[in-house]
């Protein structure tokens, strides 16, 4: 688990204080150090939470993730699945 959850989010937490310095108050969104920024103004920055721990993301959060981001992924393989014995799967 992130500690507070917003430091995930490009929040700044002050470890004296415990203040959290919210992301659109930062000078990293406001000169657009990582285009955070230009994509919040494109309606493009998106902040989710899911269960479990950080960096634990069950397959199906993926996958819908996946999904939604780039679409359906449809793979061909060679007529005689090279590929797969090329890998050796």
């Amino acid at each position: 688990m992130v500690n507070p959850k917003e430091s995930a989010w490009f929040a700044e937490v002050n470890r004296t204080t415990g203040l959290v310095t919210p992301l659109k108050e930062r000078r990293l969104y406001k000169e657009d150090w990582l285009g955070l920024k230009a994509l919040d103004e494109q309606g493009k920055l998106d902040f989710r939470t899911v269960p479990g721990g950080h960096m634990q993301l069950a397959e199906e959060t993926l996958e819908n993730v996946f999904k939604e981001y780039f679409g359906p992924v449809e793979v061909e393989l060679p007529p005689d699945n090279a590929l797969l014995k090329q890998t050796g799967m």
